[in-house]
């Protein structure tokens, strides 16, 4: 971008030194004077160049009028040419008089204040006010935290000034006039696009951007329409709203345009904290009292700006990995706004050179226009994504069709085999569960056995030798499905054998044998198992949990109570089959008498819930044993399953239910 202002700034030197002859200019760089009250010729003092830049600092409280003079001559070859005085640019407004006669005004004094910074001054002289020696050049300027006469003031022929002042207003003002007036049409454009399809917001945000944009370089065209300003616009609120207040909603909604744009999703806590970067530096600049304040403010209200600049690079680049294309393109748009920035921070804030020429704006419109280019490319991409789908839809309709029904065909045939397979497992498993629990010399057994599945995870045994009951067991296997089906079967065997080698230990350590033996067998299989384990020798009975719901004892009185020590609990968080070395498991010795019983159950019988989303819980399975009456073992099951049934009404199970009942005859 400086390179570019450069070259223009060359061609158009070329241009004016051909329009303008040597010597045709009566420079008015040096010798002026200045005074702070009623101009008089005794009380204006010396002033320098530098100074001319920062007129506000030679009055009280930086605000005021200020008169600045300037004594020159007629040269011969200017002698009754038309001539025009050329002022530059001038902060904040002014009244120009040569020999006591007005020339020109721009901008407006106070009560109804407001400048025109922007517009290059260009006063034509009449030849009749005019002397050959000691004319008087009079300039009154209204200043108020900054006022300033910028650029190199001097008197020229007609045609030279216009030409030379017919570029400055052209660069900093008409030039925004017609970028505002083409980013309006490109916003409401974008706009009706936006309504023809919602989904693609960015084209919203972009018309948002485009809008407010036109709106905002009104700074910088404002008195190039006519009209403007209206009389009831005050200079302050302009400040406030349009040229420091604007700035930061820019930014925010160009934030939301990059997200739609890249099409990603923001986090809300980012999206509130964006509002809040927006919000304060809006709310200080808002409570302003007047110009000078809302100047001394503008370095605090800044430093907002720089969280929403490096946050709206931070988006760009976090999603450049996923994606280039769009990140590259939004790159490769904010470099010229970025250079412009640089170049202005550099020239205005650190070498303090008041007449540089600001570059930002016009960074601003070259970002929007590659934004535009880029928005139009891709829409056009899309239009030709579309047609070449219409052309070829039909094909790829068939294309596809084929891929998805041998794909189906393919899912079918593994569809079939998965249920020969799940089939065999259901036939293979079911066939190792006890089934004839009758016959049993001194017991009476139940067992409701419900999978949730065609496969279930749970197992249970009852051991026994010529007919005389030594023990019996139930587990549950982690996970669903066939994995859970072949694990159940290779630990049913293990168990059986582990227990009869184990007749003579005691019972914890068994189950600690039959734990490092699924272990070992299984391998890296992740399912693990719970279990409850019994040995029984005539009226003593043997108890060990791992991982299991406690078991409930009910007395043939009714008296129901968990099966646990006095001094400690149950293995109620262990598991079994996860380490070749597991621990210990308590074992705990009880008696039982005619009408006693035990209850042994799987998890899914106390967690299942009701249409309420409660759970059946451990208390209710005690209340309903307690409640079962008198009767066999199969009639207190049924007792159990009908309050266990009414409870969870509508509810089905989402895992394996299984219930042993043993009562002593």
């Amino acid at each position: 971008m400086k390179k570019a202002f450069i070259i223009l700034t060359a061609v158009f030197s070329v241009l004016f030194s051909s329009c303008s002859k040597e010597g045709s200019r009566i420079e008015l760089t040096d010798g002026w004077t200045y005074s702070t009250t009623e101009p008089e010729d005794s009380n204006f003092l010396p002033l320098n160049k530098k100074e001319l830049q920062n007129l506000s600092a030679l009055l009280p409280e930086n605000k005021g009028f200020i008169w600045i003079k300037n004594v020159f001559s007629i040269p011969q070859e200017l002698q009754n040419k038309k001539l025009c005085c050329f002022l530059g640019k001038i902060t904040l407004a002014d009244q120009t008089r040569i020999n006591g006669v007005l020339i020109g005004e721009t901008g407006n004094f106070p009560p109804e204040t407001f400048s025109a910074w922007n517009i290059t001054r260009n006063y034509y002289i009449p030849n009749e006010i005019l002397k050959a020696e000691g004319n008087t050049l009079l300039i009154k300027i209204w200043c108020d935290g900054e006022g300033s006469l910028l650029l190199n003031p001097y008197i020229g022929l007609k045609e030279d000034v216009s030409f030379f002042s017919g570029i400055e207003n052209f660069l900093n003002c008409r030039l925004y006039l017609l970028f505002a007036f083409s980013s309006l049409i490109a916003g409401l454009c974008y706009l009706i696009m936006f309504f023809k399809r919602k989904t693609e917001k960015e084209n919203f945000t972009f018309a948002a951007v485009s809008i407010i944009t036109a709106i905002y370089f009104s700074v910088f065209y404002i008195h190039e329409i006519p009209g403007l300003p209206l009389p009831w616009m005050h200079f302050i609120w302009f400040q406030k709203i349009f040229t420091t207040g604007l700035p930061f909603v820019i930014a925010f909604i160009v934030t939301s345009f990059i997200y739609h744009f890249i099409k990603v999703k923001e986090y809300k806590a980012f999206f509130i904290t964006r509002i809040l970067l927006t919000a304060a530096p809006l709310v200080i600049i808002m409570l302003t009292k007047d110009c000078q304040e809302l100047y001394k403010k503008l370095l605090l209200t800044s430093l907002f700006m720089i969280p929403l600049l490096f946050y709206m690079l931070f988006v760009v680049l976090f999603n450049y990995p996923k994606h280039k294309k769009l990140s590259s393109a939004l790159l490769i748009s904010f470099l010229p706004v970025i250079a412009a920035a640089v170049y202005d921070i550099i020239k205005h804030a650190y070498l303090h050179q008041a007449d540089a020429m600001f570059l930002t704006g016009a960074g601003w419109m070259t970002t929007l226009l590659i934004l535009l280019f880029a928005m139009a490319y891709r829409s056009a991409k899309n239009k030709n994504d579309a047609e070449y789908l219409k052309h070829n839809f039909e094909k790829e309709v068939s294309s596809r069709t084929h891929d998805l029904t041998k794909t189906n065909r393919e899912l079918e045939l593994a569809f079939q085999q998965a249920q020969q397979d799940l089939l065999l497992a259901k036939n293979a498993q079911q066939s190792l569960f006890s089934s004839n629990l009758s016959g049993i010399e001194g017991w009476d057994i139940a067992v409701h056995f419900k999978p949730a599945g065609d496969v279930s995870g749970d197992l249970y045994d009852i051991f026994t030798k010529d007919g005389v009951l030594k023990g019996a067991g139930l587990f549950d296997v982690t996970g669903k499905g066939i994995s859970a089906g072949l694990v159940t079967i290779l630990s049913k065997s293990i168990i059986d054998r582990k227990f009869n080698e184990g007749a003579l230990e005691n019972l914890g350590k068994t189950m600690s044998m039959i734990s490092s033996s699924i272990a070992k067998e299984k391998g890296n299989v992740e399912n693990y198992l719970t279990g409850t384990l019994l040995r029984i020798n005539k009226n003593r009975v043997e108890y060990v949990n791992a991982g299991q719901p406690k078991a409930f004892f009910r007395k043939a009185s009714g008296q129901v109570a968990a099966i646990q020590s006095a001094s400690q609990n149950t293995d109620e968080e262990a598991k079994l089959g996860l380490s070749i070395l597991p621990p210990e498991f308590k074992t705990i010795a009880f008696t039982m008498q005619s009408g006693d019983c035990i209850l042994l159950y799987t998890h899914s019988l106390q967690d299942a819930k009701n249409s309420f989303g409660i759970s059946f819980g451990s208390e209710r399975v005690s209340r309903a044993l307690a409640s079962s009456g008198d009767g066999t073992a199969q009639e207190k099951m049924n007792v159990l399953l009908d309050i266990f049934n009414l409870y969870t009404t509508d509810v089905p199970l989402d895992d394996d239910l299984t219930i042993m009942l043993i009562q002593k005859k």
